[in-house]
């Protein structure tokens, strides 16, 4: 059994107990130790009604925050943090090519980040998602030095470019933002 019910079986041997106890010790009539019975019944009721109406806000807060973290911050920074860490050669040549950027998105990347702001916006802070859609656009567009390289279909070849000014508060705000609700979650999970 959970916590709840055996605090409310406990709670119900008890009031058992007492009404017994005074029906033996001060004579209380049975009418009316039923009736006590039945007030403290309907208090331990509403208590345990309360109880689990807070368990209930509980796990939909959790389940908010897991949702969050799992459709919305964890995969934007994750991207982010690619696009601005990942040392890979074909990233580092998109970055050092003129205008020299510090952030590198491929194509996919960027499609991947304007649909989970579309699909899942509604869970960003208003100035921040229309910030994010500002900047994306603010993008230097760089291909791969052979055409034969570029393939609209798949979707590869072509990358954004970004600079600090333009993209590093998006990772900061991700990043500070996935901490803070994952300190929630493990608050809410205990």
């Amino acid at each position: 059994m959970d916590r709840p019910a055996i605090l409310i079986f406990l709670v119900v041997i008890s009031l058992v107990a007492v009404s017994v106890g005074l029906f033996l010790f001060y004579g209380v009539t049975v009418g009316t130790t039923a009736d006590w019975t039945m007030v403290l019944l309907t208090m331990v009721l509403v208590s345990y009604t309360g109880i689990t109406i807070q368990e209930a806000q509980k796990n939909r807060k959790k389940s908010t925050i897991e949702r969050q973290l799992e459709k919305l911050y964890s995969p934007l920074y994750e991207i982010l943090e690619r696009a601005r860490y990942e040392s890979s050669v074909e990233r580092n040549a998109m970055r050092s090519k003129p205008p020299e950027s510090s952030f590198a998105l491929s194509l996919k990347e960027f499609d991947r980040i304007s649909s989970i702001v579309e699909r899942y916006g509604h869970y960003l802070d208003d100035a921040e998602r229309l910030r994010l859609k500002v900047d994306l656009q603010k993008h230097t567009t760089k291909e791969k030095d052979s055409l034969d390289e570029v393939d609209l279909v798949r979707r590869e070849g072509i990358w954004y470019c970004y600079t600090d000014i333009d993209m590093e508060r998006h990772l900061m705000f991700m990043k500070d933002k996935r901490e803070k609700l994952r300190n929630a979650l493990y608050l809410l999970s205990r």
